[in-house]
């Protein structure tokens, strides 16, 4: 009677660790796949990255190549692009009397003035 007891008691410990055993190839399969997701996203982010760093340097408006790898830094990192320069003012055009009574044109380009 000993003996049967014991083997049942033996058979309740081996359903037991059986069961623990179950338990921990779960959480490591479980603990596996976060680790694959995790590294997943993580690869994600970084071809995201690299997909903005490129289009920010092949949509570069700057005439240097240092500009452009800048601007696709910026891009690479989620910031709005640089917006284009503002255009230089238009010409002007003056006409200009003299005392003596002649008239003089002259045009105003970028801080140069010309006259004739």
């Amino acid at each position: 009677m000993q003996l049967d007891q014991a083997k049942q008691e033996a058979q309740i410990a081996q359903q037991q660790y059986e069961i623990q055993v179950a338990q921990y190839q779960q959480q490591v399969a479980n603990y596996q796949a976060q680790q694959e997701a995790i590294k997943k996203e993580r690869d994600r982010r970084k071809w995201e990255m690299l997909a903005r760093l490129g289009a920010g340097i092949a949509n570069s408006r700057s005439p240097s190549l240092l500009g452009a790898i800048n601007e696709g830094m910026a891009s690479a990192q989620g910031l709005a692009p640089p917006s284009a320069p503002p255009p230089p003012p238009p010409p002007q055009n003056y006409t200009v009397r003299l005392p003596n009574g002649t008239q003089v044109y002259c045009n105003y380009n970028a801080g140069y003035m010309s006259c004739r």
